[in-house]
């Protein structure tokens, strides 16, 4: 990559799995998609191909602070009612702050599945999982794909 690309690149997302790490850069017509650790494979989503950016719902993070609070009371209430608070206090706290930090997530949009359409390809970004990181990610390229498909859009007539 050119020195002044990498100037104007912006990372605007990360996400890693257990084989593979994945960045988003903004680049000046186009993000880019490097996913891989030992091979790397790049994707390109230039904005005046994009035909939309959306993300749907994941009611996931609700069921497992279901789960979570479920836990905390099948854990405590036992060794409380037989005076073992100290025993409980351990496996009931980490329920607990898994519950508070899903509640967190919960609150600001929960967890989603975000994708780019082009003519040719849908894809899951995995880089951006909660509602908050789209809308921020839509705000951020928002300007991007207007300012390429008008100029796209004038070329043509």
């Amino acid at each position: 990559m050119k020195k002044s690309a990498r100037k104007r690149s912006k990372v605007i997302g990360r996400g890693s799995s257990s084989f593979s790490r994945s960045t988003l850069y903004l680049m000046g017509d186009h993000i880019l998609k490097l996913e891989g650790q030992f091979t790397e494979t790049y994707r390109r989503f230039y904005f005046k191909d994009l035909q939309s950016a959306y993300w749907i719902k994941n009611r996931g993070s609700l069921w497992a602070m279901i789960i979570f609070i479920l836990l905390f009371i099948a854990i405590a209430i036992p060794f409380f009612i037989n005076d073992l608070p100290g025993v409980a206090a351990f496996p009931a706290g980490i329920a607990l702050l898994a519950t508070i930090y899903l509640l967190f997530i919960q609150a600001t949009g929960g967890y989603v599945h975000f994708y780019l359409s082009t003519p040719a390809q849908e894809e899951r970004i995995r880089e951006i999982k909660t509602q908050r990181k789209a809308r921020k990610i839509l705000r951020l390229i928002e300007s991007h794909i207007e300012r390429s498909q008008s100029d796209h859009d004038h070329s043509i007539s």
